[in-house]
């Protein structure tokens, strides 16, 4: 103790003093109401102020002025973390809003014109099953088809590549689908850039334009060897 009172200059006696000195009622009550505005602070992720705090400890029973708060949290290290804001990247929109070509040239008037996709969900004993098509608006074939337990691009890449391997589309033929990850994956844009196919969907919450791949999908359900037609439950889609 010597030590340290002689490098800080200060006499023995001094430090004694210090250290019998009774806590100021002041104090007591700093450190009491430094519990709550401690849990106060934690409860918010560390991204409350002084302001916000005060109106928490009011809430709480434990009314007290912002700028004694703001003192408190500025000895103890409570300062707030600015919350992250959210950034608009106009670059990743663009990327989803794919126009309705579809809608500007009417519907297809001869084979290998228009091709449209879709997936919906069937029911099996072993659970859902997503299904995916490629169906030539004209004639109304289907073209190709995959199924997986999962909806990803994966499975609308692999329905359309199954529809490649059999047919070939005219040259600046459209695809049109409705919107979604699963079509505005790089994947399946750059499977249709390959083959020359022009992309194209619907806007939201407008669905005429693939009714025909809708009837396919009511049809196969309601049939009585499809696996959901025995399922109680209705299909969510």
């Amino acid at each position: 103790m010597k030590r340290l009172c002689d490098a800080l200059g200060l006499a023995r006696s001094s430090f004694y003093e210090w250290s019998r000195r009774v806590p100021s009622a002041h104090a007591l009550e700093d450190a009491l109401l430094l519990k709550p505005i401690r849990r106060a602070f934690s409860a918010n992720r560390g991204i409350y102020g002084s302001p916000r705090i005060k109106q928490v400890l009011d809430a709480m029973g434990y009314p007290c002025g912002r700028h004694r708060i703001a003192r408190l949290m500025r000895e103890n290290g409570l300062v707030a973390r600015q919350a992250r804001r959210f950034k608009p990247r106009p670059g990743r929109a663009a990327h989803y809003q794919v126009p309705n070509r579809l809608l500007a040239r009417g519907p297809a008037g001869r084979r290998g014109e228009v091709w449209v996709g879709d997936y919906t969900y069937i029911h099996t004993q072993r659970g859902w099953l997503f299904l995916a098509v490629v169906m030539d608006q004209y004639t109304r074939k289907i073209l190709g088809w995959a199924t997986s337990q999962r909806r990803t691009a994966a499975l609308t890449h692999a329905a359309l590549s199954n529809a490649l391997q059999h047919r070939r589309p005219r040259r600046g033929a459209l695809f049109h689908s409705d919107q979604g990850i699963e079509y505005a994956a790089n994947s399946v844009k750059a499977l249709l850039a390959r083959h020359h196919l022009t992309q194209s969907m619907s806007r939201r919450a407008y669905c005429y334009d693939n009714a025909h791949v809708e009837s396919f999908f009511g049809t196969l359900k309601a049939s009585p060897t499809s696996p959901s037609a025995a399922c109680n439950n209705p299909c969510p889609r």
